[in-house]
């Protein structure tokens, strides 16, 4: 992946993360080899899951060029 689009991918991962107030806190780093960390804590199991969700198909989205997966939820 272009190093140069990671910035774009970090500010989206922020963006959701601070869409969710205080019942989901995260952090975004940039570590010394190519990629992104994200850390996660989060106050119920279902913001937790809702984050990953959103975190997950963004990424998906802004990496890859890949729409959001049919998921079945039971």
């Amino acid at each position: 992946m272009d190093p140069d689009r990671w910035p774009a991918v970090r500010d989206t991962v922020a963006e959701i993360l601070d869409s969710f107030g205080s019942d989901l806190l995260g952090g975004v780093t940039e570590p010394p080899v190519p990629g992104l960390a994200v850390k996660l804590v989060s106050r119920s199991p279902g913001a937790l899951a809702r984050g990953q969700e959103l975190l997950c198909d963004a990424t998906r989205r802004e990496v890859l060029g890949l729409a959001r997966p049919a998921r079945r939820h039971y």
